[in-house]
């Protein structure tokens, strides 16, 4: 679901909540990815992980804003 939209980094055109989270957690992995690509090519020893975050245990999604009715 998630799209980097370069254009549009900081969502200030307009602002979707679940394309602007989609976006953010492929950049999250993105950057894990190309952090353990350089740490493997330079023998930084450092491991790089990324982890999905709906199998995290968190209340994101009772907290989160409800929508309005127009």
């Amino acid at each position: 679901m998630g799209a980097i939209d370069f254009a549009n980094l900081n969502a200030t055109r307009s602002y979707q909540p679940l394309t602007a989270y989609a976006q953010s957690k492929l950049a999250c992995l993105m950057f894990a990815l190309e952090l353990q690509r350089r740490s493997e090519a330079e023998g930084w020893g450092v491991a790089s992980l990324a982890a999905h975050p709906g199998v995290s245990r968190t209340d994101l999604l009772l907290n989160a804003p409800q929508p309005t009715s127009r």
